[in-house]
């Protein structure tokens, strides 16, 4: 398991946060996301398998956002409704070369 570096560039009003290169087993570095009130995932390069997005209030106990709800194949968007703190991707079965990308609006 490798926990994946993330990417994040911040604007005005929204942050785009990247997690790429991942592969089965692996999960995201977590991001603070408590300023944003809108998160868009969407897989844009790569397999990703049943990978899942997850969150926290305190950055150590994660738990499944949106009911168990798998990160989409690349092209379909996964918005999400559940809040928390930190979140990250966590790479299930049959990811590889996975690359996330999520869009934290204000």
């Amino acid at each position: 398991m490798v926990v994946v570096e993330s990417t994040i560039l911040v604007f005005a009003d929204y942050a785009d946060i990247t997690w790429a290169a991942a592969a089965n087993g692996d999960t995201g570095r977590a991001v603070d996301v408590s300023k944003y009130t809108d998160i868009n995932v969407q897989c844009t390069a790569g397999t990703i398998g049943t990978s899942t997005m997850q969150g926290s209030m305190d950055g150590t106990t994660w738990g499944a956002l949106g009911a168990g709800m798998t990160i989409p194949a690349t092209n379909g968007v996964l918005s999400l409704t559940t809040r928390a703190k930190f979140i990250r991707p966590n790479f299930g079965a049959g990811a590889t070369g996975a690359v996330v990308q999520a869009i934290a609006t204000r």
